[in-house]
């Protein structure tokens, strides 16, 4: 039941986040530390299985559906490991060991993982309550684990009034994310011609906006450097007297040689240094016991300012978890703009599940969110 659970709440649809919440009135009844682990396991398992089907690509060419299958179990039973030892056969200790243990899944290092959080329901069933609506909903998770029934009642009837008098919030009609059909671009090496046809399309598609500030994907431009700024010169010059703004996703190679960094690149009217991908794909991107990877992050720059607006960027993986959103959301952002690079999840519904979770937490802090994706 658990991972039933997990994968129709982390189905693609922002309304079935809440769902998620079932996974304590479930562990409520279950009378071994095993069995708590257990269940907590096949949540997240349910809530990440698409992962499985796109190892191929997510792990690199030479990976396949059975490395998927074991990065999958390992993260799942990871995750389950503060649900075992919090698990207690007094019921009224569920009020502070379940939320301290999702507390403890959602920071690093287990944060680097979780995906699935329950927390992210916080903005289907609480929309425009910020901060207070995130420790009501980590409060849920130890009521709904030890008085099911009463809770279930209140929290339904609380959040259908609450989403009957919530507007969504607009983004900027002065800025346009832009959705690009570059394949591989970032994790395939493409070729010089590739690169070439790339950058202009790009290029074409700044000129022609009426856009003040654009927004394209993660790895829209496979490496960026000196020569990159050298090329893009003329566009740059244009921008700057149209006043605009470029926001583009962009491999660094860093000093050394040594991997690449994952970053969002800011030209145009406003210029300033690249903002770093905090958390990267563990394995797939973020290799800890390899020099060719993207460096992990976590406690990196959160936001950046651009044309009067505070940016919480997520950069793909990112929007997925609970540290970078909420690291990114302490500094009263004005708007949260997701970057993706979706190519090697074109299979599943990742995707979705991107978009629904970005969207959750811009309902629980009423702003308004863009999404740039390659695909």
């Amino acid at each position: 039941m658990s991972f039933i659970t997990g994968a129709i709440a982390w189905s693609g649809h922002t309304f079935t986040i809440a769902f998620s919440l079932v996974l304590f009135p479930l562990l409520s009844f279950l009378q071994r530390r095993t069995e708590a682990f257990a269940a907590a396991a096949a949540y997240y398992a349910g809530s990440t299985w698409p992962v499985v089907p796109g190892a191929a690509v997510f792990f690199g060419t030479h990976a396949g559906v059975i490395e998927g299958m074991v990065v999958w179990i390992l993260g799942s039973c990871t995750l389950a490991i503060p649900f075992g030892l919090l698990w207690s056969k007094n019921r009224q200790q569920n009020l502070w060991r379940y939320p301290l243990a999702v507390i403890m899944t959602a920071i690093p290092p287990l944060g680097i993982l979780n995906v699935g959080s329950p927390l992210t329901a916080a903005g289907v069933l609480f929309p425009g309550t910020n901060w207070f609506g995130l420790i009501v909903t980590l409060a849920i998770c130890g009521l709904l684990a030890t008085y099911p029934a009463r809770t279930s009642s209140i929290v339904i009837a609380t959040a259908l009034v609450l989403n009957l008098n919530y507007h969504v919030i607009q983004a900027p009609n002065t800025w346009q994310a832009v959705d690009t059909s570059f394949g591989g671009a970032g994790i395939n090496t493409p070729s010089p011609v590739e690169d070439f046809q790339s950058a202009m399309w790009i290029q074409d598609r700044i000129r022609s906006s009426s856009a003040k500030v654009l927004i394209f994907p993660e790895n829209a431009v496979y490496r960026w450097n000196d020569s990159t700024d050298f090329f893009w010169q003329e566009t740059f010059s244009q921008m700057q007297q149209e006043k605009k703004t470029l926001l583009i996703g962009a491999g660094m190679t860093p000093l050394g040689g040594r991997g690449y960094l994952n970053t969002i690149v800011v030209r145009g009217e406003d210029q300033q240094t690249p903002y770093f991908q905090r958390i990267p794909i563990p394995v797939g991107m973020w290799r800890p016991f390899y020099d060719d990877g993207v460096p992990l992050y976590p406690f990196g720059r959160s936001t950046f300012t651009v044309a009067g607006q505070r940016v919480a960027p997520l950069v793909c993986y990112e929007q997925l978890l609970i540290w970078p959103v909420v690291t990114s959301l302490v500094y009263r952002p004005t708007i949260i703009i997701g970057f993706s690079n979706e190519y090697w999840a074109r299979d599943t519904y990742i995707p979705e599940i991107q978009r629904s979770a970005v969207a959750a937490w811009a309902r629980l802090f009423s702003i308004p969110y863009m999404l740039a994706v390659n695909r």
